[in-house]
């Protein structure tokens, strides 16, 4: 059956049948030609048992290859997880059946039986856990193995989600839908045993979904089955112990791990490293803010000892406060949902009118109004004096980036500073206007120079929102864009295409960039009217989401690096008004925007790379003969650096083949060589530059402003860190993505030099 199907041009990833001549899939971005499987895994277009076609490897661990496949029947994706145990399991010369050494059989034997016992709990689990869990489809022994075939769910891991942490609020709404799969898995009488970030993915809609139950059992189970599994940082010792007796608690212990990993971006000591001396701080003492009941919560549930852990999970809910967290966001919720009487709701409207007719002369911003030029008619001239004449041709002032008058080339206003379409009339303070698509400065009103922005200028996911000094950078750029229904836009980073928004409805949660939207309503934005400008021909608006609450400095406060939160509108808050500034600069595109895997091409000059771990931690080339034999790739900590520092700087150079690249370190003594790879070392060291494959470098987009450096053989730039900080002068090595625990340390930001 699987031949009635042509699977050459259809994507590895996704399945989509792709057009004559097209490389890279539409649909995902994956490039058919340029996936290598792994050791050990099956080839794309290998048929399962006659009706499955594996497709890419989407998930390589120590047990198991999950692949995307195709179901010919359904006509559609699946997820197909292979028994696949590395420690003991070879491919036999036919590229499909699996061989076990003799010594190995017995234990793979019981290992198959438990592994084919992970679709029967799936099965089991179903109809009473629902979406919290990936659902099983089929089970079935072919090639010497077994397989279980799965719904294909797309989303990212948690672990991918809180990479650097999170607050305290983010992590209980995200984890929240797990605690309630849990309760429900421990009630069917199962314990899950694998609680943990990357065997919680994240969808779209803000849902969760526990996957991985290799390591499950019935509770009270008689633990002769062999232990599959079990992830250091994450599992208890009675997990580690042959007669150990696992219970509720045990999971537990996994929930508070996972809590601490998204408070702090790291994973607690191994329970043995504990045992033998090795303290985990609590949350707090690693920059997690949260109250001091959660942080006791979280080390209760650590504890080494089960009796001095909560016994259940709802109880460890309950003592971490996520119950309180849960109920105040829900009741905010239904405040917002609940509805206004017809006859309340009419003279309302009566009082909105006539408020708004008033407040063109009486509108109590004390601060601006000068500036505004408030106490017009709204039937102010359009002649072009106060502004509001005739735009260029585009809309937009002929397309010229507008100056400080907000005017561009040929005289006509932006129409981005106005926001309103309609130039025949003007906007009606107190009224939401419409924005032109485009890119935007923001000043706030309390101080004109200092603007919005992204805190640190990197791509992290989670980089807040603050005010800034005025500079004209992307990272002070925010595309606006309209959505669907009318009166609401999306706000965006321009530098990473990012969302901004908030993790909760709260006043006083913080803004930042992120990935996907949370669903809360804190990213869809109205543009209210406060007034003009005249002298500056700008517009001044507040800026209010469909939550009801809008965007201002931590405590009103106006100064530089104040973070943006959400907050209560009030009319009397000048901090909270921001002007509007055209920012689409002429014949220049904004940054591109990627998807994470592309190749990024036409980038020559020369940069320093600055690794994502924590923006201070820069690559650099050691020369010294007493630690290394040739010069090597090494880190130092140092940040924003210049042209001088060129033991730092390195020039990529296209050599038009495959999209890769030369780099040659910069520095007076480097003339002549660059960057090879050495496999016998894996690491990086510098050449005589000449015919060497090792010499050729691809530069991947990784997202959220950066990118992967890799060799030929498509292992990364990698190096070791301690305690979340870069040892100086750690040998940077190469390292395949899914063997490095913390993906910032293979992630860089290329940062111009001169």
């Amino acid at each position: 059956m699987e031949r009635e199907i042509d699977f050459s041009g259809r994507c590895y990833r996704c399945f989509r049948q792709k057009e004559p001549g097209e490389r890279a899939c539409a649909d995902c971005g994956f490039t058919n030609e340029e996936y290598a499987p792994g050791p050990g895994c099956l080839v794309p277009t290998t048929p399962l048992r006659g009706k499955y076609i594996v497709g890419a490897a989407v998930g390589i661990g120590g047990f198991a290859v999950t692949y995307a496949a195709y179901d010919t029947n359904l006509k559609k994706r699946v997820a197909v997880k292979e028994l696949f145990v590395r420690r003991m399991c070879s491919r036999a010369a036919d590229g499909r059946t699996v061989t076990v050494a003799p010594e190995s059989q017995e234990l793979f034997a019981k290992i198959r039986s438990k592994f084919r016992r992970e679709a029967e709990i799936l099965v089991q689990l179903e109809d009473s856990v629902g979406n919290g869990i990936v659902r099983a489809r089929d089970c079935f022994e072919e090639n010497d193995t077994a397989y279980i075939v799965m719904d294909y769910i797309d989303g990212v891991t948690l672990k991918e989600r809180a990479n650097g942490g999170m607050p305290f609020k983010q992590a209980v709404s995200l984890l929240s839908p797990v605690v309630a799969t849990l309760e429900k898995i421990h009630a069917d009488g199962y314990l899950h045993l694998d609680v943990s970030p990357d065997n919680i993915i994240i969808m779209p809609d803000g849902g969760a979904k526990l996957l991985d139950f290799g390591g499950a059992k019935s509770i009270g189970g008689t633990g002769d089955e062999p232990n599959v599994s079990y992830k250091k940082g994450y599992a208890p010792p009675e997990q580690y112990r042959a007669d150990g007796e696992s219970a509720e608690c045990t999971d537990v212990y996994g929930l508070a791990a996972t809590v601490y990993y998204c408070l702090t971006g790291k994973k607690p000591a191994d329970c043995m490293e504990r045992l033998a001396g090795v303290e985990v701080p609590p949350p707090s003492k690693c920059g997690a803010r949260l109250p001091k009941a959660a942080d006791k919560a979280v080390m209760k549930g650590l504890a080494l000892e089960k009796w001095e852990r909560c016994r259940t999970v709802a109880e460890f809910w309950s003592e971490l406060g996520a119950d309180k967290v849960e109920a105040k966001a829900m009741k905010s919720e239904n405040k917002k949902k609940k509805g206004i009487p017809a006859g309340i709701a009419a003279l309302i409207v009566l009082l909105v009118t006539a408020a708004a007719a008033a407040a063109v002369y009486f509108y109590p911003f004390d601060g601006i109004k000068e500036a505004l030029g408030w106490g017009k008619s709204a039937e102010s001239s359009s002649d072009g004096k106060d502004g509001k004449g005739e735009s260029g041709k585009d809309g937009k002032g002929g397309g010229s980036e507008a100056d400080a008058s907000g005017k561009g080339e040929d005289g006509g206003s932006s129409s981005g500073e106005g926001g309103s379409k309609d130039s025949d009339a003007e906007p009606v303070v107190g009224e939401t206007i419409a924005m032109d698509p485009g890119t935007y400065i923001f000043e706030n009103a309390a101080d004109r120079d200092l603007i919005m922005g992204i805190d640190s200028g990197f791509g992290d996911t989670g980089a807040r929102l603050c005010l800034k000094d005025y500079e004209d950078r992307n990272c002070n750029r925010v595309f606006v864009t309209p959505e669907e229904d009318g009166g609401f836009y999306t706000l965006r980073a321009a530098h990473t295409d990012s969302l901004i928004e908030a993790a909760s409805q709260d006043t006083g949660a913080e803004l930042g960039q992120y990935l996907e939207s949370f669903g809360l309503g804190t990213d869809r934005w109205a543009f209210v009217y406060c007034g003009h400008d005249d002298k500056k021909d700008m517009d001044a608006v507040v800026i209010r989401n469909a939550a009801g609450t809008v965007i201002a400095p931590e405590g009103g406060k106006s100064k530089a690096g104040a973070a943006l939160v959400l907050a209560e509108e009030d009319e009397n808050d000048d901090s909270q008004v921001w002007y509007v500034r055209w920012s689409e600069k002429d014949g220049e595109p904004d940054t591109p925007v990627r998807s994470e895997g592309d190749l990024v091409e036409g980038i020559d000059g020369t940069y320093n790379f600055v690794s994502a771990l924590d923006g201070k931690v820069s690559a650099c080339i050691s020369g010294d003969q007493d630690y290394h034999e040739e010069a090597t790739m090494v880190v130092y900590s140092a940040q924003w650096l210049t042209a001088e520092d060129d033991a730092f700087a390195f020039r990529l150079e296209a050599t038009g083949s495959e999209s890769r690249y030369r780099i040659f370190p910069m520095y007076e003594e480097a003339k002549g060589k660059c960057l090879e790879y050495d496999p016998e070392d894996d690491c990086f060291v510098l050449r005589k530059e000449g015919d060497s494959k090792n010499q050729l470098f691809r530069v991947v987009y990784a997202g959220y402003n950066t990118y992967l450096l890799q060799a030929y053989d498509e292992r990364l730039l990698c190096f070791e860190a301690e305690d979340g900080n870069a040892a100086e002068g750690e040998v940077i090595r190469a390292q395949a993505y899914d063997e490095v625990e913390d993906s910032r340390l293979v992630k860089w930001m290329l940062q111009t030099v001169g």
